[in-house]
């Protein structure tokens, strides 16, 4: 089982550029006021669904809504990274994937882009059933990046 979980984990940050993000259900993200504009997580209460979530960090000119944008690809068909489907409007910095976007055992990466400025902040690959775990939807679940 260890070593099927291993080579899995493997695979997956193969795929996503050596940046491996994985969920670990026991933490909660701590904030890092010193980072600039970075995901603070992404959840899945039921496997059907999951909402990622984001902070402008000390980049206070990235604060306004629309100034940061998620964009995401699917690792299986080697997808075209295509913009959020759905920016939540009564959550700030929140983007939710609803079961027309959302497959299990299929693997996703998103990216934190400010578009006008054509920059890429942050990047996090995972999987559906990674990020999957009971609670309230703003406890987002910690990701955490292997380089």
């Amino acid at each position: 089982m260890a070593y099927s979980l291993s080579l899995s984990l493997l695979y997956l940050g193969l795929l996503c550029g050596n940046r491996l993000v994985s969920a670990r259900g026991s933490e909660l993200f701590t904030a890092d006021p010193s980072r600039g504009p970075h995901f603070t997580g992404c959840r899945s209460r039921e496997q059907e669904t999951f909402r990622c979530w984001w902070s402008a960090g000390t980049f206070q000119n990235l604060t306004e809504p629309g100034a940061l944008r998620v964009f995401y690809q699917t690792k299986n068909a080697l997808s075209e990274w295509q913009e959020c489907p759905d920016y939540t409007r009564t959550v700030e910095n929140e983007c939710y994937f609803n079961k027309t976007y959302t497959q299990i055992w299929t693997s996703y990466c998103v990216q934190l882009r400010s578009v006008p400025q054509n920059i890429t902040y942050d990047e996090a690959c995972f999987t559906v059933e990674n990020i999957a775990g009971p609670g309230d939807w703003h406890t987002a679940v910690n990701l955490w990046f292997v380089y």
